[in-house]
């Protein structure tokens, strides 16, 4: 077998572009690294080296591969431009990675054909102030090769499973050329996307592995950083490196690839909006449903005042109603007078009021006028004081004086009750009980009307 040619060599060994722009570069904590692509059987996929001689596996990386998607097993996933005019009908249903895909946190568009695709949202559908969205392109082939197909893509599992994971960890896709291999990596933190990046890992099979585990220990800043390898990618050994195959791919929705940046909005991101809007129409509802009830009882109570009673007996009980209402109050008359009587007896340390009553006939004027037991009409004010006992002076010669310094305070006519004084002893020494009477002087509607209205404004 002739041996490969020194310019053969060459291009084998030589150095592959980033489809990112300058901006880009950005989010990426180191350059992109050239590194080897298994492009073996499935014995390769397995982990196993396959023994061939170096001039061997360079010639085996040169060798076109065919344009068709990789089945590493249940899940057919498409990842090289290659292939999408040779496969036809059978591009439907394949998943979507590699160099067919580019994702990004930012406005950063890929270099090269690409078409912009409803974008991921990343926060849940009630956050409206600070959504965060993950930006998707697909190759132009795709949608360029017919409307009719449908396509999974790698990445909306990898957020979904991602979603469920705790702490930190950093799931790794991508796809297998004969050129290079495209790595994507998605970084997670208690299940929310925080970085994305990719890296062209080029041809040299000797240093894939060599480059990749350069990759994962610039990547492994966290002690608690777990690390997932999917599917297609081939498995490598790593400390702490958990390979899952296919496994999350099992569940993976289609979807009909866009054509232009004019749909490429995404039905959930007008989630937020839809829910004001049922939110707006809700209340909207209510407030409506209110006002109608409103309306309909200012409509009876219009119908009804505008009928009249029904009856006259029903007109003179409400007539008698607002007569009573709008009655002075002698009761209200009779407690301002207290005010002077007791702010007399205050004046005095060692006098105390024991009980106070205040009688009026009532608003009712054909309720009967209050009586004593002995059959009088009972007064309209009576106190109970305390005062010391003076020795050597008579119980009456001293409520004498008692009484007229209250009756000069007040202005009111004063006098001592039948059988009004007592004589006690308590802990202060002897006392006198007094009962003091009297009866208000009658007072014209008017000053009763206005009396009414400052006891109704205090």
């Amino acid at each position: 077998m002739k041996m490969p040619s020194f310019e053969t060599l060459r291009l084998a060994l030589g150095f592959g572009k980033s489809r990112k722009g300058a901006a880009s570069q950005a989010s990426q904590p180191f350059p992109t690294v050239a590194a080897p692509v298994f492009a073996q059987n499935a014995a390769a996929q397995s982990g196993a080296r396959v023994a061939m001689p170096t001039w061997q596996r360079l010639t085996a990386s040169l060798k076109t591969r065919p344009a068709n998607p990789v089945h590493t097993g249940a899940v057919p996933f498409l990842g090289e431009a290659s292939a999408v005019s040779a496969q036809g009908a059978r591009l439907s249903g394949a998943v979507l990675t590699g160099e067919l895909v580019f994702a990004s946190l930012g406005k950063d568009r890929p270099d090269g054909a690409y078409t912009a695709q409803p974008s991921r949202v990343l926060t849940p559908w009630w956050n409206i102030r600070s959504p965060r969205h993950l930006h998707v392109w697909v190759h132009s082939d795709l949608p360029a090769a017919g409307t009719t197909h449908r396509f999974a893509f790698a990445l909306d599992s990898i957020l979904r499973y991602g979603r469920q994971q705790k702490g930190r960890c950093i799931i790794f896709n991508g796809f297998h050329t004969a050129e290079r291999t495209y790595l994507n990596f998605y970084k997670f933190k208690d299940g929310e996307l925080v970085e994305t990046g990719e890296r062209l890992i080029l041809a040299k099979q000797q240093r894939y592995e060599t480059e990749v585990r350069m990759l994962l220990d610039s990547l492994n800043n966290q002690s608690d950083t777990r690390f997932i390898w999917t599917a297609p990618l081939l498995p490598i050994t790593y400390p702490g490196l958990v390979s899952v195959g296919e496994a999350i791919f099992a569940r993976r929705r289609v979807h009909q690839l866009t054509t232009g940046l004019g749909r490429t909005r995404d039905f959930k991101s007008l989630l937020p909006v839809l829910a004001c809007a049922l939110a707006l129409a809700a209340y909207g509802a209510a407030m409506v449903s209110q006002l109608a009830a409103f309306s309909h009882a200012q409509a009876g109570y219009r119908h009804l005042t505008s009928i009249g009673p029904a009856n006259a007996e029903s007109l003179d009980v409400l007539k008698a109603r607002e007569t009573w209402l709008t009655a002075p109050n002698p009761m209200l008359h009779n407690a301002q007078t207290v005010e002077p009587l007791l702010a007399a007896i205050s004046v005095h340390d060692a006098w105390r009021v024991k009980a106070l009553t205040v009688n009026a006939v009532p608003k009712d004027s054909a309720s009967a006028a209050q009586t004593t037991q002995q059959g009088q009409a009972a007064p309209d004010l009576e106190v109970v004081i305390r005062v010391p006992r003076t020795d050597g002076v008579a119980p009456l010669d001293q409520a004498h004086p008692i009484l007229a310094q209250l009756a000069d305070a007040t202005g009111l006519n004063l006098r001592l009750a039948a059988g009004g004084w007592q004589e006690q002893q308590d802990a202060t020494g002897k006392v006198l009980i007094l009962t003091i009477q009297t009866t208000l002087p009658e007072h014209s509607d008017a000053s009763s009307a206005a009396s009414n209205g400052n006891g109704a404004n205090q």
